[in-house]
């Protein structure tokens, strides 16, 4: 479809159609681009009414990426002017036209030269600089970048091509306010970015990034028909290499070294507090360290237990972590479960965390602790495998207690003593004692019959609620860390429950001979499972994967409690 055509199709129906020869003009500036640039392929019409950018037929590998339009009423004529932005895919040389106008008129074919956008080192109207405000950091030392862009003419976007930096860690720059200064009369416009840089590694490091900068030039002034001047912008863009930044990194001395130290550079402080302080064998003693500063914050953690022969030890969780001024600086809180093994365990021992300082040049160390303690022996015999810190879960939902009418089987009998029957001497002429003894003992013997008869009745009752509650509340639960608490809930409950257990003795050894050997190892991982969830860094497995795995355990444990 001609030019013509499409122009016709434009105008509204309800306006006279005029067009004088010339009255059509196409222009393209500039005729020579890069392929960042864009050029401006311009349609002026008089005397006609251009309803938005007409669709003209471009060359393959020329698109239009914007267009804008103008609409003058002079003397009761309008004048319209559409303006197309041009884009190459590819360095080329493109022809656009010809176009023949109905009437005759012809606008000759434009030719437009798209040359390979080349890396500068420079620019006569741009330059780059990038700086830090330390140039000899230690390895872990957090240093600022400071990229600055500098140009006499306003400078729209800024594209980080690319910015090798091996050995070093860098966050995205952040824009700052910029600043303007004259220089030889002429004003140059100022943009300011930092970013945050921390070396890995000791050596040279050289930090040379590759900018594209899109600058608004000023182009031609033009005057419109009622006499105004006005002056257009065009979009040039360059890309630039700017020299070279040189750093030399070290490592902290060796000298003085302590260690605990594990390569942390800057400033610290670390508080700590346990509780309970006072607690009983098997039950859980939380411990919270709270670390902050200046430096390498970000990398760094609160130090942390290790299993020991007194303690039973969860990886620690970072319940909290606070960062300001692009990780520079900030808080973190962090909490560990130890659970005492033994009784007579008077502290907590203490933790250290060192640092260097490089303002003070120099190694220092921080400790917390020891933390006073008080063990006391537990309720039932413990052991490494034991679960009783599960045992103070809180009933999930709303539960009858267990147990309360349990008579729990003594796991320690103690020393055995001799039974000794006072029994008061009766005449021989009581004839009737035999029959009295007798209807005694039927009348004990009915009434265990009984509380047994009750006592199994309400057990299966208790039986059926846990399981019922636990799939119930399974089904509606949408996180791991409530699938293991629903679980150790109900496992504890239908272990005591079955094998006459008192709180906080289910264990191993309480397990053996009322269990399958293969069941009581499925029993000790779910129990280490659900201490790992409560107690270490975070609920593990995904929760249908959860909800398949505790459905078959629970099956398996009921088929044999049922047995």
């Amino acid at each position: 479809m001609s030019l013509f055509r499409i122009l016709i199709l434009l105008i509204p129906l309800t306006l006279p159609i005029v067009l004088p020869a010339g009255a059509v003009r196409l222009d393209l500036q500039p005729r020579s681009i890069t392929q960042d640039d864009s050029a401006s392929l311009i349609l002026t019409a008089e005397n006609m009414n251009l309803q938005g950018a007409p669709q003209l037929e471009l060359p393959e590998g020329l698109r239009i990426i914007a267009s804008s339009r103008q609409q003058q009423l002079v003397g009761g004529q309008i004048s319209s002017t559409v303006t197309m932005e041009l884009k190459a895919s590819a360095p080329g040389t493109y022809q656009i036209g010809p176009f023949q106008l109905q009437d005759g008129t012809r606008i000759d074919a434009m030719t437009l030269e798209v040359r390979k956008a080349e890396l500068q080192q420079s620019d006569p109207e741009i330059s780059v600089s990038l700086d830090v405000r330390n140039d000899t950091p230690y390895v872990q030392q957090p240093i600022t970048l400071m990229l600055t862009v500098e140009s006499l003419h306003p400078v729209e976007q800024i594209e980080l091509l690319e910015f090798e930096a091996p050995g070093l860690e860098i966050s995205a720059f952040q824009e700052l306010a910029g600043r303007s200064r004259r220089v030889d009369g002429e004003l140059l416009r100022s943009r300011r970015f930092s970013a945050r840089a921390i070396p890995l590694r000791e050596g040279r490091v050289e930090l040379q990034p590759t900018l594209k900068l899109q600058v608004l030039e000023p182009a031609e002034v033009e005057r419109n028909r009622m006499g105004m001047f006005s002056r257009r912008y065009r979009a040039r863009n360059v890309r630039l290499k700017p020299e070279a930044l040189s750093l030399e990194v070290e490592s902290p001395p060796l000298s003085g070294r302590p260690e605990s130290f594990e390569g942390h550079v800057g400033q610290f402080q670390l508080s700590a507090e346990a509780s309970p302080l006072r607690l009983s064998v098997g039950d859980p003693v939380t411990l919270k360290l709270t670390l902050e500063g200046s430096g390498s914050i970000r990398q760094a953690l609160p130090p942390k237990f290790e299993e020991s022969d007194d303690f039973q030890v969860y990886d620690p969780r970072l319940i909290e972590e606070e960062l300001q001024q692009n990780g520079l600086s900030g808080q973190k809180i962090q909490e560990q479960v130890l659970i005492p093994k033994h009784a007579g365990l008077t502290e907590i021992p203490a933790l250290e965390f060192s640092f260097f300082n490089p303002d003070l040049g120099r190694y220092e160390r921080i400790q917390v602790g020891p933390f006073p303690l008080q063990v006391e022996e537990a309720v039932g015999p413990q052991n490494s495998q034991s679960l009783n810190s599960l045992s103070t879960l809180p009933p999930v939902g709303e539960r009858e207690e267990l147990g309360s009418d349990l008579i729990y089987v003594k796991r320690d009998i103690g020393t055995l003593r001799p039974l000794t029957l006072a029994l008061p001497l009766l005449p021989l002429s009581m004839t009737a004692t035999p029959l009295l003894l007798l209807a005694l003992f039927s009348l004990t013997l009915q009434q265990r019959k009984r509380q047994q008869s009750d006592f199994s009745t309400r057990k299966r009752q208790q039986h059926k609620i846990l399981l019922s509650d636990f799939r119930q509340q399974l089904s509606q639960a949408e996180d791991a860390a409530t699938y293991f608490d629903l679980f150790a809930h109900t496992q504890l409950g239908l272990l005591r429950l079955h094998l006459h257990l008192p709180p906080g003795s289910v264990d191993e050894s309480a397990l053996e001979g009322r269990l399958s050997s293969e069941l009581i190892q499925q029993s000790l991982q779910w129990m280490q499972r659900c201490d790992r969830a409560r107690f270490a860094a975070g609920a593990e497995g995904s929760v249908d994967l959860l909800r398949k795995e505790m459905l078959s355990y629970m099956d398996a444990l009921e088929q044999e409690l049922s047995e």
